[in-house]
């Protein structure tokens, strides 16, 4: 994924089917070391709320609208 992306996320932890949200993503960062504990930071601007928020391929999961 890339910055412009228009993206779903929905928390990983959520046992709800219908907790998914909408939002662009506006900017993005690997942080950690490159030999696999890295993880990917994304500053998404929710359609919901028009908010700027931070998250992380750890704890949502994140796929493309197509």
């Amino acid at each position: 994924m890339q910055t412009g992306d228009l993206i779903y996320i929905k928390p990983k932890s959520s046992s709800k089917d219908d907790e998914d949200y909408v939002g662009l993503i506006v900017h993005q960062e690997q942080v950690g070391s490159n030999h696999g504990g890295s993880t990917i930071l994304y500053d998404v601007l929710l359609t919901e709320t028009n908010e700027v928020i931070t998250i992380s391929d750890i704890y949502f999961e994140i796929w493309r609208v197509e």
